[in-house]
């Protein structure tokens, strides 16, 4: 719980929120005009509450929230949003050979066709507003 610190807050939540969050707000006017699509790109963190790391968790879940409110505060623009979580698909640096087939036997990785291939559908779908996709 602690190994994250402070400085590893500050960076989980500046790449996995504020720069989603900054991206989105500095495009609106061009999302805009297009009626375009924001795909965020979560993880189970988000859902299963890793107590190994409790921030990164943490920050992809704000992604989540972040993701459904914008939806419904830019549905009116014609702007959608959404989110898709997979499996771990770039496992942590700290797991062994032995972790990474237990996940994977386990059916818990993603796998990065998997992920285009969802967020193709969501482009192809425009319906789809303000859910997140678990895979």
């Amino acid at each position: 719980w602690e190994s994250a610190g402070i400085d590893g807050w500050r960076r989980a939540m500046a790449v996995n929120a504020r720069a989603p969050y900054l991206l989105t707000a500095a495009l609106l006017p061009m999302l805009r005009r297009a009626r375009g699509l924001v795909v965020n790109v979560s993880d189970h963190a988000a859902h299963e509450h890793w107590t190994t790391y409790p921030v990164h968790a943490a920050s992809k879940a704000a992604l989540e929230s972040l993701t459904i409110s914008g939806a419904r505060a830019l549905h009116a623009d014609g702007v959608r949003m959404n989110a898709v979580s997979p499996g771990t698909i770039m496992p942590p640096t700290d797991w062994d050979s032995d972790r990474i087939q237990r996940e994977a036997d386990a059916g818990r990785l993603g796998t990065p066709d998997e992920l285009i291939r969802t967020i193709l559908a969501l482009a192809d779908d425009p319906a789809r507003t303000g859910e997140v996709v678990v895979l």
